[in-house]
């Protein structure tokens, strides 16, 4: 009898994911901390951890919290960030280095875990700060949720 072995295709699909970001960086949101490569939250923000629904690391963090901000610092030329989008998805200012960018929306029609929610341009080489602020929108008029949900970034 053949046994067909299910752990075989993710160790490809995870060996995959790591030769093609080679010498990137990968942090989850539950890297916390004021250090280069740690996630540092603002505000009041629900933390959830060991999902299996395919969410970058199986945690995210999210919050409705109008001012409520997450910052995350890091040393390269290029960051992403990753995020739970979905139904009850508001809105968000980013900024990197003190510069702001378009608003993120966190909305979709349906859940969509890893979701690349920000891509930087090409950056100097260097020490650089990103900043995600909720701004507690509700997307549908009656509709109360409009949370942000950061599940980690990579950066090289």
């Amino acid at each position: 009898m053949k046994r067909s072995w299910p752990f075989v295709p993710l160790f490809v699909i995870a060996l995959q994911a790591v030769v093609a970001a080679k010498g990137a960086t990968f942090v989850s949101d539950s890297y916390v901390g004021s250090g280069v490569g740690r996630f540092q939250f603002y505000g009041r923000w629900e933390h959830v951890r060991r999902f299996r629904d395919g969410r970058l690391f199986g945690t995210s963090s999210r919050t409705a919290s109008l001012g409520a901000a997450v910052t995350l610092s890091f040393i390269g030329t290029a960051v992403q960030l990753y995020g739970v989008r979905g139904t009850g998805g508001g809105h968000a200012i980013i900024t990197l280095d003190g510069e702001r960018f378009h608003d993120l929306d966190f909305y979709a029609p349906h859940k969509i875990v890893r979701a690349v929610v920000f891509t930087s341009p090409v950056l100097p080489q260097g020490l650089h700060r990103v900043t995600i602020a909720a701004l507690g929108d509700a997307r549908v008029p009656g509709h109360r949720s409009s949370y942000i949900n950061i599940s980690g970034a990579v950066y090289k």
